[in-house]
């Protein structure tokens, strides 16, 4: 970049280098210059959102043509979720699931079905007994331990000290050991959830089994490892994603294995190479090839350059406890995600958590997101320092912010006075990394402050490029030039010498 200078044509028509203010962090969103700095607002220092131009963004978003439909059990929560897991795992289920068929009792036959297809999912052998309570909640229960753990296993994986101590306090003590059995490991492992109201005899609702053969087959996916998707059960994936690229989910732990020199293998990886580069293969054409390969093939395992979505794929975005159907789902790297492979290897169900970091380009730093606890006696000993004294501390107060809700002037209120900070005095005089915070008061039993608590984002004056962002940008295939006509707005950057 030796010779290469930004520049910015003034009023006059004279292009002049700019003063390339930078900060650390800048919390997601820059500051124009005058409201940190005062003076003469710089029409190449205005306030930017640090983030990819919306075309970048579309470039990690994972698409689906299914319509997000709803279903719903009595209590008003989706099941959605749960039916889409167990329709791309083989289990006949409905298209569509009304609030009357969840809420009612499943069918003997119709049940039996269910947990047969959970035994041959679990590798497990078929059931010898059958049973003619598996309607009501013992008989299930049971069931469900025998297609998770083995027939009368449950038993077994548990002493009756470990019953007595998991079921304790729990109005289940008259039910048989057998059945206490089962539902003490079912609920240690998560997979059972205890309605609100319930006895060994009283009868389930489909909802109520739909959910707890999901978590069941959850458990058990988590169990079996997954090389080479030899099994049906390990197409059920857990994992976390990194940015998807081109369309195509990828994995944290898609690392390039070696694979058997096989013709077979050599033949799929071409004919796979060829295709993404031409770019120009029938869809029909890839569908059909991609259906020829074998459900125990090791290509689909773990590949490096991401899983291709099924046109039709379930997606969910999950908050929580509660997941949500999408048409799409933007997934930046980071999110915790749930994924099953159809036989083709391609992504039929995709639920992802929300990253628990920002979506900002700047959310690789420790200091995106911060928060500062302050004793109120700290509190005056840095106000002292700046040469503000209004005594024993009783409110700090923002009472005007920016556009990019930075704090732009606060007032001070004590038993001795009061004052105002304004702009960078702010951040200075209190010791913040930021202006961009909030902040929230702890106090003692007597409703005396004891404390400030500061909760804010970035760390710098905000102002200009935002070194974090330039990094987070570069990782998103930005150029050096793009960067810094990003955060310098209307500039142009070219060789002066």
């Amino acid at each position: 970049t030796r010779g290469v200078v930004a520049f910015y044509t003034g009023e006059d028509g004279t292009d002049s280098p700019i003063e390339a203010l930078y900060t650390a962090n800048c919390g997601g969103q820059t500051e124009n210059n005058e409201v940190i700095f005062g003076g003469k607002p710089m029409p190449y220092l205005r306030s930017v959102a640090c983030m990819p131009d919306r075309f970048a963004v579309a470039d990690r978003d994972i698409a689906s043509n299914r319509a997000a439909d709803s279903a719903v059990e009595p209590e008003g929560r989706s099941m959605l979720r749960e039916i889409a897991l167990l329709q791309v795992m083989g289990f006949a289920l409905p298209r569509r699931a009304t609030s009357s068929y969840l809420k009612s009792a499943p069918d003997q036959s119709e049940l039996q079905a269910w947990i047969d297809r959970t035994v041959e999912l679990s590798q497990k052998e078929r059931l010898r007994v059958v049973r003619n309570d598996s309607t009501l909640f013992s008989g299930f229960a049971q069931l469900i331990a025998s297609a998770i753990y083995g027939e009368g296993r449950a038993a077994l994986l548990l002493t009756p000290a470990d019953v007595d101590y998991l079921l304790g306090g729990l109005s289940i003590k008259d039910a048989p050991q057998d059945v206490r059995a089962s539902v003490a490991a079912l609920l240690k492992d998560r997979i059972l959830k205890l309605p609100a109201s319930f006895d060994n005899r009283s009868q389930i609702t489909r909802a109520f089994a739909i959910e707890t053969i999901a978590r069941a087959l959850a458990f058990r996916s988590r169990l079996v490892k997954a090389d080479g998707m030899k099994t049906q059960i390990a197409r059920l994936r857990f994992d976390a994603a990194r940015p998807v690229e081109n369309g195509r989910l990828i994995i944290a732990s898609s690392i390039a294995k070696p694979q058997p020199a096989t013709q077979e293998k050599s033949k799929a990886t071409t004919t796979g190479r060829i295709a993404r580069s031409a770019g120009e293969m029938k869809s029909k054409e890839v569908i059909a090839k991609t259906s020829a390969v074998k459900e125990s093939s090791p290509q689909i395992d773990s590949i490096p350059d991401g899983f291709e979505i099924d046109a039709s794929a379930w997606l969910f975005r999950s908050f929580g406890d509660e997941s949500y159907p999408v048409t799409r789902l933007t997934l930046i790297g980071g999110e915790r995600i749930t994924f099953h492979l159809n036989a083709a290897g391609r992504v039929d169900f995709l639920e992802a958590a929300v990253a628990e970091h920002s979506a900002s380009s700047d959310r690789y730093s420790s200091v995106a997101q911060w928060q500062e606890r302050v004793t109120a006696e700290e509190v005056e000993r840095r106000l002292a320092r700046a040469r503000i004294n209004v005594g024993r501390i009783e409110s700090l107060t923002p009472v005007a912010f920016s556009e990019s809700n930075r704090v732009t002037e606060m007032e001070i209120t004590g038993y001795g006075g009061s004052a105002r900070l304004h702009g960078p005095q702010i951040r200075s005089a209190l010791g913040l990394k930021e202006n961009l915070f909030v902040v929230d008061r702890e106090m003692d039993a007597s409703g005396h402050i004891t404390a400030f608590v500061f909760t804010g984002r970035g760390w710098g004056h905000g102002v200009g490029m935002c070194q974090t962002g330039a990094y987070g940008l570069a990782k998103e295939g930005y150029s050096y030039t793009a960067i810094l006509q990003k955060y310098y707005t209307g500039v142009k950057v070219r060789k002066a010498y």
